[in-house]
């Protein structure tokens, strides 16, 4: 019968091993920090139909508004901020976005207004484009907000902006009516035609 004795590795050796061990299991942390949380490709207003995705959902609200937010401190700090995204988003997504933006920005309601209107998002992964139309002397132009995902919670943050030097059609306000919730006044008021408007 044959017996195998066991015997322990040299210290060094244990040492060493422990060492590559370590190092191994830091370079996957690293690794795994610069993934993005979620991998996620979505545009708004989308390429076509059947990539509909819909904006309301994260991280599509924070994205427009830090790009809306960027485009503005770059281009017109000392202005009130008015906003505007693409028409199709529901009213809940304009509340959301408003929720990332500064106290005292305002929605667009009017064509006169100097707006920083959002024309389409594109998010791929830990990086996402903004198209954002403004006016600049005079003139309706566009800018395309560059943002990638940072920190320990994969926020969104601008990186830069890439003005460009062709003009653009001015925007129109976007932002549909506020739906009537049941059991409130107005929603009293819209299922009673005998009841004046206003009332």
């Amino acid at each position: 019968m044959k017996i195998t004795v066991a015997r322990a590795l040299p210290l060094a050796s244990r040492v060493a091993g422990t060492a590559v061990a370590s190092i191994a299991a830091a370079a996957l942390a690293m690794a795994l920090w610069h993934l993005p949380a979620c991998s996620v490709y979505s545009n708004f207003p989308p390429d076509s139909a059947d990539r509909f995705v819909d904006p309301y959902f994260p991280p599509m609200p924070q994205v427009m508004a830090t790009a809306i937010r960027f485009a503005h401190s770059e281009q017109a700090p000392n202005t009130p901020l008015i906003w505007n995204i693409p028409a199709g988003a529901r009213y809940a997504v304009w509340e959301k976005a408003a929720q990332y933006l500064p106290a005292g920005a305002e929605p667009m309601t009017s064509v006169d207004q100097s707006v920083f209107s959002l024309r389409q998002i594109r998010i791929n992964g830990g990086r996402a484009q903004a198209d954002i139309v403004y006016r600049s002397a005079g003139v309706w132009s566009m800018a395309t907000v560059h943002l990638s995902k940072h920190g320990p919670m994969q926020v969104f943050r601008a990186d830069y902006l890439q003005s460009w030097t062709i003009p653009v059609e001015a925007p129109t306000p976007n932002r549909p009516a506020k739906p009537i919730e049941p059991g409130t006044v107005e929603s009293a008021i819209a299922s009673d035609p005998s009841i004046p408007a206003g009332k």
